[in-house]
């Protein structure tokens, strides 16, 4: 018996949440460019172009971090503004 393999954090690809993370991290973190990151995963064999790792922020920010970017926000105004 298998359980079921679970849902990808981005649909239809490949990426892992650990190698997101990965990217995420070298992006904003330690402030590599992709094209840096692109050539990192190349001399560990993995070729992975840095039009696929940008679309792949793009989609994290807009299915994750946008939401977490709202909600500080709020929480931030409200500790601004208490009077």
């Amino acid at each position: 018996m298998r359980a079921p393999q679970p849902e990808p954090p981005i649909p239809g690809s490949f990426a892992t949440p650990s190698l997101l993370a990965w990217i995420v991290n070298g992006k904003y973190v330690m402030s590599l460019p992709l094209y840096r990151i692109e050539a990192d995963l190349k001399a560990c064999g993995a070729t992975i172009s840095r039009q696929d790792m940008a679309n792949w922020m793009m989609n994290v920010h807009a299915r994750w971090l946008a939401k977490v970017h709202e909600r500080m926000k709020v929480y931030f105004v409200k500790s601004v503004f208490r009077v």
